[in-house]
């Protein structure tokens, strides 16, 4: 039975899938809405018309947790790369996503479902907490104020988990989960054409994206004589890739599944082919292996590695003909004037570099101060700002406390997504094991490159988390014709 391209993402929401507002929201509303319209008006007819709007925009959401959950899991990751700023002042597009959204699901949400925290909630909630925290106090201690700058990169952590919580009070909806995975996977296709578009500039599309992202990495590296390397929406291409790789995955899982009632084949096909593609021209070989190796663990546990491993062979095949010239200029900057600068020929050029910007820059630093680190701020002794390193960077942040917490948190992530890969719900099970196996792979990963503290990839997670382990919503279990009947029942002959 064939399915419509690219199926129902947002079927059913009529009224009973509303939400009624309750009296203290309507009346905080208007009330709120009176104060803006107010203050909007001194600055003419168009603002105050524009409070008005907004208000009205946001209590028309806050009825529609459907519409909600589409948003957030749309926007939150694809969004998260713009330049902070726009369109929000101080803020990225993702994040006005998020807490516009996920602010409404949050605070409604709690009126219907309970869900409760394990031991994963709290060390992610520990997590974002030691970061503010011990970031702070390391400010204090060296005696510098808290910058924007500063502020901006003790808060990302908090958005990470907000937007979890949001995605895990919604979609234990019925059908919620479904529509989840399908908006996530639809809304890969624009980056990934998009970033095509750049690494080839076609339609000035490179120019376009300046207006809205930082360029510089894409510019600078084809300015110094290096090859090409697509980086989207993103400002560099390792951000790209760690946004697309777990999205394959999940494209991965659901093909394995053959879940079609969650999005098409044709669907499918053109986000793993446009993705695939967007993948290749960054040139990211640390993502192309935990690809691979990603893609072998789904195949695992579908009982199909053998048929992944062929289908890998494959496909590594013909993209390694289709894009040989990229590659192979890839290959040569990785590995040509190695030795005449220091290095291990059989190493690639930027893992020997990463590994002499550790010991001759940060290390020093970071034994000086081990326990609490050093903040959001640089140590004025390093002269390359970039850990190249997740673990470097909880250390420079928050010192071995801040990395303990991390890592409890992450393997307590593990140990929960390992537990619910083989759930008998297969929209439970596909985000499950696409976040398992990312998860593993990250492990070695985030030791070569920040992609848990960089837009991107820690967002997609976060969907993805939501996704698999939300509770389910049992008052809406019930058929719709059931609920109306129970609730016009009096109150005498309810039991």
């Amino acid at each position: 039975m064939s399915v419509a391209w690219p199926g129902p993402a947002f079927d059913g929401l009529d009224q009973d899938e509303r939400e009624p507002l309750p009296a203290w929201l309507v009346a905080s509303s208007a009330v709120i809405g009176a104060v803006l319209v107010g203050l909007a008006s001194g600055y003419g007819s168009g603002a105050a018309v524009g409070a008005a709007l907004l208000v009205a925009g946001a209590l028309w959401l806050a009825v529609r947790p459907t519409v909600c959950l589409m948003i957030l899991v749309g926007a939150a990751a694809p969004l998260s790369g713009l330049r902070r700023g726009f369109p929000v002042p101080q803020l990225r597009a993702g994040e006005a996503a998020m807490l516009a959204a996920g602010g409404i699901l949050v605070v409604l949400g709690r009126r219907s479902i309970h869900a409760k925290w394990a031991i994963l909630e709290w060390l992610f909630f520990g997590y974002v907490a030691a970061t503010i925290g011990i970031g702070f106090y390391a400010l204090r201690q060296s005696g510098e104020s808290a910058s924007a700058d500063s502020f901006g990169i003790l808060l990302v952590p908090v958005f990470h988990l907000f937007l979890y919580l949001a995605v895990r009070v919604a979609a234990g909806r019925p059908g919620m989960r479904e529509r989840g995975i399908r908006v996530l996977m639809l809304s890969s296709i624009p980056v990934s054409i998009i970033s095509i578009l750049q690494y080839f500039d076609i339609a000035g599309m490179k120019n376009r994206l300046s207006e809205y992202t930082d360029l510089g990495q894409f510019s600078t590296n084809v300015e110094q004589g290096y090859v090409a390397r697509a980086t989207g929406p993103f400002a560099h291409w390792h951000l790209l890739a760690g946004f697309l790789f777990p999205i394959l995955l999940v494209a991965v899982a659901i093909a394995l599944d053959k879940a079609w009632h969650i999005i098409s084949p044709t669907a499918l096909g053109v986000v793993a082919t446009f993705g695939g593609i967007a993948m290749v021209l960054t040139l990211t070989y640390t993502a192309f292996v935990g690809l691979l190796v990603g893609t072998l663990l789904v195949g695992a546990w579908a009982r199909k590695a053998t048929v992944m491993a062929m289908v890998l062979m494959l496909v590594t095949v013909v993209a390694g003909f289709a894009f040989s010239e990229q590659l192979a200029g890839r290959f040569s900057d990785q590995f040509s004037g190695v030795e005449s600068a220091g290095g291990n020929r059989f190493i690639p050029s930027t893992l020997n570099f990463r590994f002499s910007v550790w010991t001759e820059q940060f290390l020093p630093v970071i034994l000086e101060k081990p326990t609490v680190g050093y903040g959001p701020t640089t140590p004025k002794d390093v002269t390359w700002e970039f850990t190249e390193s997740v673990y470097i960077t909880m250390l420079l942040r928050g010192g071995l406390i801040l990395l303990a917490i991390f890592l409890a948190y992450w393997f307590a992530l593990l140990a929960r997504s390992w537990a619910t890969r083989n759930d008998a719900d297969p929209a439970v099970r596909i985000p499950a094991r696409a976040l398992t196996a990312s998860v593993i792979v990250l492990i070695p990963m985030n030791a070569v490159f920040p992609y848990y503290t960089s837009p991107g990839l820690p967002h997609v997670l976060a969907v993805l988390a939501g996704l698999a382990f939300a509770p389910t919503h049992e008052r809406l279990t019930k058929a719709p014709a059931e609920r109306r009947a129970s609730s016009s029942q009096p109150a005498s002959a309810l039991p």
